[in-house]
């Protein structure tokens, strides 16, 4: 019992001494926070009142401070934090009541991004992907940062770098990390493309089995791919030098051929997962071409790196031309007759006509197309009504003419610029071939046909008894295009048709037919398009979809054969003759003519346009003459200044026109 009196004694005086204890210590706090409000008042009226006892005048009384913030404070935290909860619970319900505008400061990093809308969400991200490209880091990240929108998936650039440093199993990891972000089909066909280049990588290392076991358990047994594995197991059994001769596997073997490969794989990737390179210039490089294709004679070639400084600012326009554009510059009268076809070679430096009579001039042209003098004359047989059309080679050297069935030969070769005739190529006995033409090679395969059902391919530099390299019987050709594969030939034939024919795989399809017959036609330089000419109008289709891309009015043209090509600034121009006695010129972009030449007397059976110049184009005609076309020289691009000699100038009279006797020589 007393052991229990003593512990409740004890109990009792602890909870009395922690009650005072409490007590004691609000009773503090009370006193610190009102000497804290003494000083702030003695502060703000700037007078410290003495607090020695020995000072004069009794103390002054202290006004009793409440400090209820509702708040109940306990002994664990400090007055610091206690006066801070409570000046800023006085704040808020100033604030509220509409006592004090209190403006919360903005921090930089709290900014939120603006709402961009898809097409402004990927603008800025081909601007980022422009500034990285151009190194500007900070601008980047400033950019990022304050949109919100990333240039692209962070494994995208993964996957980039892997390919350039050909870690062809990163590269693959990287891509079926991606799964979600891709379709099964666009996953597949860059996985292949990588796999293949792993494949030629053991090779070239002398791991063979690894290449095997690659083909065998990681390639897709899809048909696509078979035919491909098929030609891969080849090369299997090939050493360092046979394999050294196959593209495919010497394509990408440097860091600067690898970038070719990440294109590659982009072109199957989806954009929202990786940018297509370089995306922002190609996008002012096409609104510069839609500019220029709307040009009404584009004066300005284009240089290599394409779109210049100055474009950028301002759309494209060229000066304002003079009243009479194009000029006769020259008059050639050497022919005796009626002048068929007219050509320019490929290198732009000599010019062939051929009359009536089959006979051949050839004229070279002078550094800049000011002047056309007379080089060689050839002339095979005198006869009338054998010419049908003549063939560069593509080093300029040889000049293949083909001739009529009323001709006593088939088809001549010559040395142009040696002037002699090199060889003839012979059809069968009872029949000639009545067209020809060079492949668009380096080389001297000769395409050569006729309207009984032949078409054969011939290398000029074998003997006569073996040079045929391919034969097809069978169509009624008309006119034979040789393309730069060397394999391929396009031909129309007497049922309005043009058709593809792979002397390689022995293969052949119609590309389109016309309803009128095939008068002629000439291919583009890139050998996508083909322009025909019929008896209605000319009409270009595009080789790849086998689509009519546009009709081209203005031009007066029957029965007659009658040449037209391309040519100008970038090939934007084609150009043909008329009955009417003038040259018609369009743009490829537009179906109503750019201007008519007006100068010849009788009908104009044909135009060339010279490749190295591509201002400069020439006319045959049969009033016997081949006039030489150019734009007049006030309108032609300023050269750049040179150094002016100092002295006394010459005085010089008023300048004449090229063609001075011929006033009505212009343009409409």
């Amino acid at each position: 019992m007393v052991f229990a009196k003593n512990a409740t004694k004890r109990r009792r005086s602890r909870s009395n001494s922690g009650s005072s204890s409490r007590s004691s210590s609000s009773q503090d706090n009370q006193l610190f926070l009102a000497s804290l409000a003494v000083r702030s008042s003695k502060v703000q009226r700037g007078v410290e009142r003495p607090t020695s006892p020995h000072a004069a005048g009794p103390a002054a009384k202290r006004a009793r401070m409440n400090v209820d913030c509702n708040v109940h404070y306990s002994g664990s935290r400090s007055v610091a934090q206690r006066l801070k909860q409570c000046s800023l619970k006085d704040l808020n319900s100033a604030t509220s009541n509409g006592n004090v505008a209190f403006k919360t400061p903005s921090l930089p990093g709290c900014k939120p991004s603006p709402k961009l809308t898809p097409k402004q969400h990927n603008t800025v991200r081909i601007i980022a992907q422009y500034l990285r490209d151009l190194g500007l880091k900070e601008s980047l990240d400033a950019l990022t940062e304050e949109s919100g929108c990333k240039v692209e998936n962070a494994n995208a650039r993964k996957l980039r770098e892997a390919i350039y440093k050909a870690k062809w199993d990163d590269a693959i990891a990287v891509l079926e990390k991606c799964y979600a972000n891709l379709k099964p089909h666009q996953l597949e066909t860059a996985k292949l493309i990588i796999l293949e280049e792993k494949f030629y990588d053991l090779l070239h290392a002398d791991n063979t089995p690894m290449a095997l076991r690659l083909l065998r358990e990681e390639f897709p047994n899809t048909p696509v791919v078979r035919e491909k594995r098929s030609s891969m197991i080849r090369m299997l059994f090939m050493d360092k030098q046979q394999l050294a001769e196959v593209p495919e596997a010497m394509r990408y073997r440097t860091k600067k051929d690898r970038r070719k490969l990440v294109i590659k794989v982009q072109r199957v990737l989806p954009a929202t997962f990786i940018l297509p390179p370089a995306r922002l210039e190609q996008l002012l490089d096409q609104a510069h071409a839609t500019q220029v294709s709307k040009c009404r004679v584009h004066l300005k070639k284009e240089t290599s790196e394409g779109l210049e400084a100055p474009d950028i600012f301002v759309d494209h326009s060229c000066q304002k031309r003079s009243s009479r554009g194009y000029i006769n510059t020259q008059t050639i009268g050497d022919h005796k007759c009626e002048v068929w076809c007219v050509e320019f070679s490929p290198d732009g430096k000599l010019l062939a006509s051929c009359s009536k009579s089959s006979r051949i001039f050839i004229h070279t042209v002078a550094s800049g197309g000011e002047k056309v003098e007379l080089l060689h004359l050839l002339s095979g047989y005198d006869n009338a009504d054998v010419v049908s059309c003549m063939s560069w080679s593509g080093d300029s050297k040889l000049l293949a003419v083909a001739c009529t069935e009323q001709a006593p030969f088939d088809i001549m070769v010559f040395a142009a610029k040696e002037g002699r005739m090199l060889r003839t190529i012979d059809n069968l006995p009872n029949s000639l071939f009545t067209t020809c033409a060079f492949f668009n090679a380096p080389n001297y395969y000769l395409i050569a046909g006729d309207e009984r059902g032949h078409l054969q391919i011939c290398d000029i530099k074998q003997p006569s008894e073996g040079h045929v390299l391919g034969l097809w019987e069978g169509y009624r050709i008309r006119g034979v295009y040789g393309m730069s594969d060397c394999v391929t030939v396009l031909a129309s034939d007497t049922h309005h048709r043009l058709r593809r024919y792979r002397f390689d795989n022995r293969v052949d399809e119609t590309v389109f037919t016309e309803e009128v017959p095939i008068i002629s036609f000439r291919v583009h330089p890139n050998e996508r398009f083909v322009l025909t000419t019929t008896q209605r109008n000319l009409r270009m289709w595009d080789l790849q979809s086998k689509t009519l891309v546009r009709n081209f009015y203005g031009a007066q043209q029957g029965n007659l054969v009658i040449h037209a090509g391309f040519g100008g600034i970038n090939h934007g121009y084609l150009a043909t003759g008329t009955e009417d006695h003038k040259v018609v010129i369009w743009s490829i972009g537009n179906s109503k003519h750019t201007m008519r030449l007006r100068g010849h007397k009788r009908v104009v059976n044909g135009v060339t346009w010279n490749p190295k110049y591509p201002t400069l184009l020439a006319s045959c005609s049969e009033d016997m003459t081949v006039r030489i076309w150019n734009i007049a020289r006030n309108d032609l691009p300023p050269e750049p200044p040179t150094s002016k000699k100092k002295g006394h100038k010459k005085k010089t009279g008023k300048q004449q026109p090229a063609n001075g006797k011929d006033k009505k020589n212009g343009t409409t």
